[in-house]
């Protein structure tokens, strides 16, 4: 499991967040303080449980609140009622999600720890079931857009898949993973290929692609799925040694997950 994923970790790193965003306070509970806090500092906030339990799945994309970051997810000037998932197909959801968090907590219950502190909310739009998407500016909150033909196991990678970039990103947020800025990655010497998307891409998104590529090829193999763990692995390789080769874009602390990354590659081999 790499870090990003460790509830231990995520703990301490949303901690940082919100002594920076609050310092004068007592220090909140978190999840719930976390969410909150990047409420304050994120352009476009989203809604959270009220009870605080357990995953949050919001399909009123009409909400005053969620209306902005819809628009800004899903690229669009106006959000309408064809954005919006039917009841029945609402209930289909949640029942579908709750049994990809059941394989997840199967796989490690302290991975689906962790995601319970990453995500405030799956926000459920629809939009030509692309599937969803994390996005930098909006940690807390994942795009959620699953396909009719989906089970329990696309749910959870997807899931694992968006909780693993929220993870980077809140490691990024707090700790800062690369030496330049996004702007300054997308420059020919600073491509990689994605071993997500397999085309090549700016240096930090393609990092992303090898943390994501990791820790669903460990799902994959921990699930005596070999085959499909190997259709991360595989791809997962290149990336890795690629980003090893242009290790000068990281920090510190980015030169410590590509390390994580590098050992998580030789072990998956060997369970292989």
């Amino acid at each position: 499991m790499l870090t990003v994923l460790d509830p231990d970790e995520v703990r301490g790193s949303a901690h940082l967040l919100v002594e920076f965003v609050k310092p004068e306070s007592a220090r909140p509970e978190l999840p719930a303080g976390y969410f909150a806090a990047l409420n304050r500092v994120q352009p476009r906030p989203f809604r959270t449980s009220a009870d605080g339990g357990g995953p949050f799945f919001d399909f009123e994309v009409l909400h005053p609140v969620n209306l902005p970051i819809v628009r800004h997810f899903l690229k669009v000037d106006q959000v309408t009622e064809e954005h919006a998932f039917s009841e029945d197909e609402q209930a289909e959801i949640r029942e579908e999600a709750r049994a990809g968090f059941e394989l997840l907590e199967r796989y490690d219950p302290r991975v689906v720890e962790a995601i319970d502190l990453l995500v405030g909310c799956f926000l459920c739009a629809r939009e030509s079931g692309v599937g969803g998407g994390s996005f930098g500016d909006s940690l807390g909150v994942v795009w959620f857009d699953p396909s009719p033909s989906w089970d329990a196991v696309d749910y959870a990678e997807t899931i694992l898949h968006e909780a693993t970039h929220q993870g980077v990103f809140l490691r990024d947020m707090v700790r800062r993973l690369f030496v330049r800025e996004p702007r300054e990655m997308t420059g020919q010497d600073a491509l990689v290929l994605s071993a997500v998307l397999k085309t090549r891409r700016p240096y930090d998104l393609a990092f992303h692609s090898a943390c994501v590529a990791a820790a669903l090829a460990d799902f994959f193999a921990k699930a005596a799925t070999p085959e499909r763990s190997r259709k991360f692995l595989e791809p997962l390789k290149p990336t890795v040694a690629e980003l090893r080769s242009k290790d000068h874009l990281l920090t510190d602390a980015g030169l410590a997950l590509l390390g994580e990354l590098e050992r998580c590659v030789a072990d998956l081999d060997e369970l292989h």
